[in-house]
């Protein structure tokens, strides 16, 4: 997938919520590892990224769900996923949950004039406990939560998945490895920093290749993993890649400053060179994106 297309969003504007405002959006609380502003590009950039999800999976899930009677996605964002398995499953229950509800009537989900009415969205910190009793869903649903969720707790998180989760349901995520493939200096240079800034806050750049065994741990089986394959963008795609990737170049700026990975001047010339890349480039590079779920058997 696009390597534009993997930060996972926080909140919405306007939101009531212990986030505070900074570079020109709302930004996450210390407790999450690494948020970008959460602004009108920020807000574009997810819709992009669940289009691509989409289309690569293809769907809007890989494990074989059948008349789920309940869903639930754990840092639902935008509401798009959730609204979309609504509509999929209209016998369904669906909850979708984020630190900080979303605004779902700003972004519908594919096809929707309205939220449906099996859809419901709670404020939630998917690092504590999940507030729902033992065996409430047939399927859970995490993806690209790796820059918000701090190394230690995934193993827990995963383990409240399953709890939550009822005898024949699945757990599923979607995540990337957030590392140059076949990017040139620039880019791979500002990729890279990125991840030395998710270790150093905290989170776990490698989580996409460790899922699989932490979902074992948690006692499911079936466990499959398999890598996404890409398509070659439109025209019209590569526009928007290669714009959201000049304000993803922004967006980073200060958190690499702050940290002091870069100096003001190696970021700006390596920014420079990045953009140029960009610029002349007939595919904005990927990340290798991976898709994990498996079953929970049994009570």
């Amino acid at each position: 997938m696009s390597w534009l297309m993997f930060w996972r969003r926080r909140d919405e504007p306007g939101a009531v919520s212990p986030h505070h405002m900074a570079h020109g959006g709302l930004v996450a609380p210390d407790r999450v590892p690494f948020s970008l502003p959460k602004n009108i590009r920020e807000t574009y950039r997810l819709d992009q990224q669940h289009y691509f999800l989409r289309r690569d999976l293809p769907g809007n899930h890989a494990a074989p769900l059948s008349r789920p009677g309940a869903i639930l996605d754990i840092g639902c964002g935008t509401g798009r996923w959730a609204m979309e398995l609504a509509a999929e499953f209209p016998h369904a229950r669906v909850v979708g949950m984020d630190i900080v509800m979303p605004q779902p009537h700003k972004s519908l989900g594919f096809g929707l004039d309205s939220i449906p009415a099996n859809a419901s969205f709670i404020e939630g910190d998917a690092t504590h406990p999940l507030p729902f009793p033992d065996a409430s869903f047939d399927f859970v649903h995490l993806r690209m939560m790796y820059p918000a969720i701090p190394a230690p707790v995934w193993p827990s998180l995963l383990r409240e998945a399953a709890r939550v989760l009822r005898p024949g349901g699945w757990v599923e995520s979607v995540e990337a490895l957030p590392f140059p493939k076949r990017e040139r200096e620039g880019m791979a240079t500002i990729i890279l920093w990125f991840t030395e800034l998710l270790r150093e806050r905290g989170a776990d750049p490698l989580a996409a290749l460790k899922i699989a065994g932490w979902l074992r741990d948690c006692g499911l089986t079936h466990v499959e993993s398999r890598e996404l394959s890409h398509t070659a963008p439109t025209p019209e795609v590569l526009e928007h890649d290669k714009e959201s990737a000049y304000g993803l170049i922004d967006d980073m700026r200060a958190a690499v400053l702050a940290a002091d990975i870069a100096t003001p001047q190696q970021y700006d010339q390596v920014a420079t060179r990045a953009r140029l890349e960009i610029q002349h480039s007939a595919q904005v590079g990927g990340f290798n994106t991976y898709v994990l779920y498996g079953q929970k058997i049994g009570g």
